[in-house]
């Protein structure tokens, strides 16, 4: 079996994590993970599948602002914002269906 490792860390590990258990908080720990060895273009590339993965349907608020949080810590303003206005615009459809 083939494996990466990064500083002796099993990578697939996490990746299987995902793969078999596709719940936000593995996404998350795997984009901390990339992030935490300083692989700043993986653990975007992560938080952008992650939201694919998840949907406009089923999107968590704690994954967008986790990769807002990311995205400002790069000093990624415009991606930043545009995850903001994502989530904004998330609240308010959810806001709405609330009200009909």
């Amino acid at each position: 079996m083939f494996c990466f490792l990064y500083y002796g860390v099993d990578v697939l590990d996490s990746v299987a994590l995902v793969i078999v258990h596709p719940e936000v908080k593995n996404w998350l720990k795997y984009a901390r993970f990339e992030e935490k060895n300083q692989f700043i273009s993986s653990a975007r590339q992560i938080y952008e599948r992650a939201v694919e993965y998840f949907g406009d349907e089923y999107i968590d608020e704690g994954l967008l602002i986790a990769f807002a949080k990311f995205e400002e810590g790069q000093r990624e303003v415009r991606i930043t914002l545009l995850v903001i206005l994502l989530l904004v615009e998330i609240f308010f459809t959810f806001v709405l269906l609330l009200c009909i």
